[in-house]
C-alpha cells in the first residue's frame, strides 16, 4: 500500500466515525452503557463516552485502524475494552494501574518538559512548569488502545480536557493529540506534505506519539527518527 492509499483509507475513517448516518450495533452500546456505569461509579467525571470513540471502537476489527496508531497496539473492540475494566485484578489490565497510582503520582507532561527531554537535558517532573496535569484517578480515563506491558492510548474524559489523546508508557505520559479529529486530521496533513511517511512492510505511518513534537516537525528544523522514536534537530 501506497501513502496515496493511506491518505484515502484514514479520510475514510474520519467520515465514517463523524458521520450522522453510522449506527452502533446494539450489543456495543450495551457494552457501551457497562463500562459508562463503572466509570461514574468510580470517578466524579460520569462523563458519556465520546459518540466518535464509541464508533472508532466498534469499528476496530478494521485492520485499517491500526493506521491511526501502529501495528504494536491493539484497538479495542468493545468486548477487549470490557475486560481491561473487569478483569482479575492478577492480570495487567488498565484498571490494575489504579492501584499503582495510589502509591505513587503519575502525570502528564508538559511541553517544558517534552523540550528538556528532547535537549537531552533532566527535568524535575515535580515542578508546576513540567506538569501538564496529575493521574490522580485512572477511571476518570479510557483505553483505547493497548499494545501490552501497561503501553496504551488513552482518552482523557475530565471536562476541561474532554476528548484529548494521551501516549502512556509505564508511568510516563504525554499529550497525543488534541482529540481524535485533530489526530486523524495531523496524519492526513502530515502524509501530505511528507512530514510523515508510510512504511508499507509494516503498514504503519511513522511519526511520533506526541503533539507537541508533531508540531515541532511543522517548523521545517525537525526530522522525525523512527528508530529513536523522536524529532531530532536538522
Amino acid at each position: 500500500m501506497k501513502a496515496e492509499t493511506a491518505i484515502e483509507m484514514l479520510q475514510e475513517i474520519k467520515n465514517t466515525i463523524f458521520s450522522q448516518d453510522y449506527s452502533i450495533k446494539n450489543d456495543d452500546l450495551a457494552i457501551f452503557t457497562q463500562i459508562g456505569t463503572i466509570i461514574c461509579k468510580n470517578s466524579s467525571t460520569c462523563s458519556q463516552i465520546p459518540v466518535e470513540i464509541k464508533k472508532l471502537l466498534s469499528l476496530c476489527e478494521d485492520e485499517s485502524l491500526h493506521l491511526l496508531i501502529n501495528t504494536v497496539y491493539t484497538p479495542l473492540t468493545p468486548k477487549l475494552l470490557i475486560k481491561e475494566y473487569t478483569t482479575d485484578e492478577e492480570y495487567p489490565s488498565f484498571m490494575s494501574l489504579q492501584k499503582d497510582i495510589e502509591y505513587m503520582d503519575y502525570t502528564i507532561i508538559s511541553e517544558d518538559a517534552e523540550k528538556k527531554d528532547l535537549e537531552g537535558l533532566s527535568y524535575d517532573d515535580t515542578q508546576k512548569n513540567y506538569i501538564d496535569t496529575k493521574i490522580s484517578n485512572i477511571y476518570e480515563f479510557m483505553p483505547l488502545y493497548d499494545s501490552g506491558s501497561f503501553c496504551l492510548i488513552l482518552i482523557d474524559l475530565r471536562e476541561q480536557y474532554f476528548g484529548r489523546l494521551i501516549n502512556y508508557v509505564s508511568g510516563y505520559a504525554n499529550v497525543l493529540a488534541p482529540n481524535l479529529y485533530a489526530h486523524i486530521d495531523d496524519l492526513i496533513d502530515g502524509l501530505k506534505n511528507e512530514y510523515y511517511t508510510y512504511d508499507p512492510d509494516w503498514g504503519d505511518i511513522e511519526y511520533p506519539l506526541s503533539w507537541y513534537q508533531r508540531k515541532l516537525l511543522r517548523t521545517d528544523e525537525y526530522y522525525y527518527d523512527s528508530s529513536l522514536g523522536k524529532v531530532m534537530k536538522l
